[in-house]
């Protein structure tokens, strides 16, 4: 499939606006179909109602001339004439009102699935817009951690950055990774405290209570690299992103 292939690159941020913007492109053209279909369902309705009312007035303005030998059996032939020509007129009406009324119908199906369809590349981009903005606040703060477990430290630059990537956190998550983030920056701000304040003291027990408290800061920051994913996986998980796309639009994914 296109979308894991496109994560197991770890470029699933660029991937997921290509496939966005296609199905965007797939969504102008149903709209488009859908309106084209729109107006022909519209003009072919007008064109029956004129259509029918010619052939019905075509076949009942066919009157017998009236000669002058035979004057009398050529009114009563007229008349029979014209009532059997009115007859089958009322039933060639009632055939083709019903054969419109279910090209008609047919037609109004065609743009309900136009429109259904329409709003599930819509739904499903969105998702995927979505998924493009959660992912870059799980990268940000893997490449924090990584930072921190790279080399025990890090910078304030690097904390403004963690800052930053995951500032739309609050718009994007629940409280639960909200939360959790904000854990990551208090025990990175306590171990950076920490380790400021031990650096200039001399060996004994205030300067261990502070190494203490630095190692354990950056003990569970550790842990997180590979904890976070439990946290992030309910937002990021591939099935949640793949259960909501378009028929057609997995079966394309699936022949990538």
């Amino acid at each position: 499939m296109i979308l894991s292939a496109v994560i197991r690159n770890k470029r699933f941020g660029n991937h997921g606006r290509e496939h966005a913007e296609f199905e965007f492109a797939v969504a102008r053209y149903g709209a488009r179909l859908r309106d084209k279909t729109t107006s022909l369902l519209t003009n072919f309705s007008t064109f029956t109602k004129v259509a029918r009312a010619k052939i019905i007035q075509a076949l009942i303005s066919s009157p017998m001339r009236c000669h002058s030998v035979g004057c009398g059996m050529a009114n009563q032939t007229q008349s029979a004439t014209q009532s059997d020509t009115q007859n089958f007129a009322a039933r060639f009406q009632r055939a083709v009102t019903l054969f419109f009324s279910i090209a008609t119908l047919f037609l109004s199906v065609a743009v309900v699935v136009l429109a259904w369809q329409q709003w599930r590349v819509a739904d499903t981009k969105l998702r995927l817009d979505l998924f493009d903005r959660r992912y870059k606040v799980y990268d940000a703060t893997k490449q924090f951690l990584a930072v921190i477990i790279r080399e025990a430290r890090f910078t304030h630059s690097q904390l403004i950055e963690f800052n930053i990537g995951t500032s739309d956190a609050e718009f994007l998550f629940r409280a639960d990774v909200v939360d959790y983030l904000g854990q990551i920056r208090k025990r990175a701000v306590h171990m950076w405290t920490a380790q400021r304040l031990y650096e200039p003291l001399p060996v004994g027990d205030e300067r261990s209570r502070h190494v203490m408290a630095a190692h354990d800061d950056l003990s569970w920051l550790s842990d997180q690299i590979t904890a976070m994913t439990k946290t992030f996986t309910p937002y990021l998980g591939f099935a949640n992103v793949r259960s909501r796309v378009v028929p057609f639009l997995k079966f394309f994914s699936a022949s990538r």
